[in-house]
């Protein structure tokens, strides 16, 4: 783990957390913080199970949105490959801070390669947003589009950053 950053609980009790909230048996755990965000430090967690090797993304207080495991549980059974909401503790119950984990798509950082106007990234943005706004509320489970209050869009996103 890279020492310059630290995540906000002890790298034990996020395991002990992970392994009664997947209902898996943990043999290790490694974090890796993923750079800075729009909003905080988001992590990746490579865990090895005594069955497989999973690789999650595990977010911490503010860097997690309501919004954003709205949209993903929205999608959860959309063709567009979309990571899965595995846990979502939006008042910090379990572990004193507010807490997100998904499954995790691996891939490069999208973010950079737009600011740097990589063409192959700005292609790639607008075949998603193309998309995305093809993606009609008939298209989502009932009540999706109720679960997200207000939006922010992805211009937002990238000037944050």
């Amino acid at each position: 783990m890279n020492d310059a950053v630290a995540p906000p609980v002890r790298e034990d009790v996020l395991r002990s957390f992970l392994e009664r909230a997947l209902a898996v048996s943990i043999r290790s755990i490694r974090l890796t913080p993923l750079g800075a965000s729009s909003r905080e430090t988001p992590w990746r967690a490579d865990l090895r199970t005594h069955r497989e090797d999973r690789r999650l993304l595990v977010r911490f207080g503010k860097s997690c949105s309501a919004n954003e495991v709205a949209a993903l549980e929205a999608m959860a059974n959309h063709p567009l490959p979309t990571p899965k909401v595995l846990h979502w503790d939006p008042d910090g119950e379990a572990l004193g801070t507010p807490l997100f984990v998904s499954t995790f798509i691996n891939g490069d950082p999208f973010l950079t390669a737009m600011k740097t106007n990589e063409p192959w990234a700005d292609a790639l943005y607008i075949d998603t947003v193309c998309a995305v706004q093809a993606i009609t509320a008939n298209d989502l489970p009932p009540g999706s589009m109720e679960k997200m209050e207000g939006s922010e869009s992805a211009l937002e996103v990238l000037e944050a950053g």
